[in-house]
């Protein structure tokens, strides 16, 4: 994916969560590298689509909302994340993984599956997901080494 740099829209997008925020409650949920998803309550919502610029990408018009999205990736979603501390204990990975933070989680018995477990049920609950950040490490390292 190709991102045009524009620090007009930059400051647009900005400008609309603090907006939201003043409403009820946004945040970044998803950086995909070059787009990002935004999560917000109903207030915050509204006011997002309020202020957000209208953009066209091809056949695609910004912003959308992303149907069952929620708040995933965001501290709204903190009780959930304290619903999970019963999860049972994760099994190492049978092929690497590359999180959203860059951590490697490697297989068999080199994993750290209650650091993985943590990571899962609560920092990834609750922090944007940085999907272009794991690729990135991903295509830094070989396969030798994921």
């Amino acid at each position: 994916m190709c991102r045009e740099e524009s620090a007009e829209l930059d400051a647009a997008v900005s400008h609309a969560l603090e907006a939201a925020n003043a409403a009820g409650f946004a945040a970044p949920s998803i950086e995909l590298g070059g787009a990002t998803v935004l999560a917000a309550d109903d207030s915050g919502l509204e006011a997002l689509r309020a202020a957000l610029p209208q953009v066209t990408r091809g056949r695609v018009r910004f912003p959308l909302v992303l149907p069952g999205h929620s708040a995933f990736h965001t501290p709204l979603m903190a009780p959930m994340a304290r619903c999970l501390d019963n999860t049972p204990a994760f099994s190492p990975p049978s092929v690497p993984m590359v999180d959203g933070s860059g951590r490697v989680w490697p297989v068999g018995d080199e994993c750290d599956t209650a650091a993985l477990r943590q990571y899962t049920i609560d920092e990834q609950v609750v922090t944007p997901y940085r999907f272009a950040r794991s690729i990135e490490v991903r295509h830094a390292n070989s396969p030798a080494h994921i």
